[in-house]
């Protein structure tokens, strides 16, 4: 933990600052901190729905153990914080509460069921090619169908959605040429109810969406341009 950010006169006379050692410290902390910002600069101007999520949140790590040890070296030369002290101060604060609040909570909770639901928005950019990626994805499935039989079944765009699904799986929109991924939201629910997969749904969504319970995670992802106005 970082030593506090009202350090007294006192406390600085204790330490041995302004070495060149230190001075040297403070240089090869700061382009550390430089080198992990870049990188993770580099895979968000780079992120998509296909992107590694985990190892962006790895990065954010990195980035974060960077900052702390050039603030650390700020400190060993100068016996003061010229960055970063109240994110520090402020870190510092929330692990003392995560530690106390394990110790009132005591052993976890069983959770026996999870629910993840996913809402992904694309903007529709080009209809005839999402037809021509389905059709595409009818006769991988089929083979011995002709074109002709990909354009009867495969006529509009649900037709062609479920067919780019059944052969690449979902997550393979955000590549299908004449859709545009816009973002993403995914909540993992503690359910109070359990999914009914027989429900006779005749119009609007499965009510199974609409799901009653503990949210014990929430991502929110943005890419690109925001969504087309529906109206």
């Amino acid at each position: 933990m970082l030593g506090d950010v009202t350090d007294t006169d006192d406390d600085r006379d204790e330490l041995d600052l302004w070495t060149p050692e230190a001075r040297e410290q403070v240089r090869r902390t700061g382009e550390a901190l430089l080198d992990a910002v870049r990188e993770q600069l580099a895979a968000l101007d780079a992120i998509g729905p296909e992107s590694d999520l985990e190892e962006l949140h790895r990065m954010g790590n990195r980035v974060d153990d960077a900052a702390v040890a050039f603030c650390d070296s700020q400190y060993a030369l100068s016996g003061e914080y010229f960055s970063f002290a109240e994110v520090t101060e402020s870190g510092d604060e929330d692990d003392e509460d995560v530690e106390d609040d394990d110790e009132d909570e005591g052993e976890p909770e069983e959770i026996p069921v999870i629910s993840v639901l996913q809402r992904a928005e694309y903007n529709v950019v080009d209809s005839a090619a999402v037809l021509a990626a389905g059709r595409e994805a009818y006769l991988r499935i089929w083979p011995s169908d002709s074109d002709e039989d990909a354009r009867s079944r495969v006529n509009w765009l649900g037709a062609a959605l479920y067919e780019i699904a059944h052969a690449d799986g979902w997550q393979h929109l955000g590549k299908t040429p004449g859709l545009q991924p816009t973002g993403v939201i995914t909540d993992v629910i503690a359910p109070t109810e359990l999914i009914d997969l027989h429900a006779d749904v005749e119009d609007g969504p499965d009510p199974a969406f609409s799901v009653q319970g503990n949210v014990l995670h929430r991502t929110v992802d943005q890419w690109g341009p925001p969504p087309k106005s529906i109206s």
